[in-house]
């Protein structure tokens, strides 16, 4: 990549800070993340794991790998950060799985695929790129699905009538989270200022984003609660290909 891309939360130390700050209950940001997977796992059951293929776009540090990897004979991992990326690795070698995982350092809105997938995963990734490239990673995802494919998505989500935007940082230690522009939410995207600019998507938008990607919402699930947001900070979409 010309201009390598960093994720601007190092470490995670944004999220975590944001966790520690604003869960309700102890554990229960940990508990809402396990009971997502839990749903998509048991759709995963039904896959053929001798033949079944996982796009898992955004991979980060490969924290999703012990969650899916039975369920899949290959597994495309990718993440324009290649420190995180190497940490992926590091995890598919803890687990014993190198061999099915292939490592792409690249942004998924970049890559283009020979073949189709059987399920395309994108967790916490949209709500961290540019506007206009948002519908082209929906495009491509629908693209590079086999029909009758599942795409399980999870963003920020705004229980607003319309999206907004912040950014996410520490002043004086202390964790901040102040709304800002569209505008300036794209210019911050990629930004070495340890600034974490998020996308806040409300439902109507992310109902015609699927929309018009022509990829048809099966369920969504509201969760994370918090005490900034009590009606919950992130939302999971599942949706198909149709065939």
């Amino acid at each position: 990549m010309a201009n390598e891309y960093i994720y601007p939360d190092i470490n995670d130390q944004i999220t975590l800070s944001l966790i520690n700050k604003t869960e309700l209950i102890a554990g229960s940001w940990e508990q809402d993340e396990l009971s997502i997977l839990a749903w998509i796992k048991e759709k995963l059951s039904h896959l053929d794991p001798d033949k079944a293929v996982l796009l898992d776009g955004g991979c980060g540090d490969g924290r999703l790998l012990p969650h899916f990897h039975s369920f899949f004979k290959k597994i495309y991992a990718i993440d324009p950060d290649s420190n995180r990326l190497s940490k992926a690795a590091e995890t598919s070698r803890k687990l014993g799985i190198e061999e099915k995982v292939v490592f792409i350092n690249a942004a998924l809105e970049e890559c283009e695929f020979e073949l189709q997938f059987d399920v395309i995963i994108s967790s916490h990734i949209i709500q961290h790129v540019q506007r206009h490239l948002v519908d082209k990673i929906l495009s491509g995802c629908f693209k590079h699905l086999k029909p009758g494919g599942y795409l399980f998505l999870m963003t920020s989500y705004s229980t607003k009538s319309a999206d907004y935007y912040v950014k996410d940082y520490f002043a004086e230690n202390n964790f901040v989270e102040e709304e800002i522009s569209p505008e300036l939410f794209d210019s911050m995207v990629s930004n070495s200022e340890g600034i974490l600019p998020v996308h806040f998507f409300s439902r109507q938008s992310l109902v015609e984003l699927f929309q018009n990607n022509f990829l048809v919402i099966t369920y969504m699930q509201i969760f994370h609660n918090t005490k900034n947001n009590p009606n919950g900070r992130d939302i999971f979409v599942a949706a198909e290909k149709p065939i």
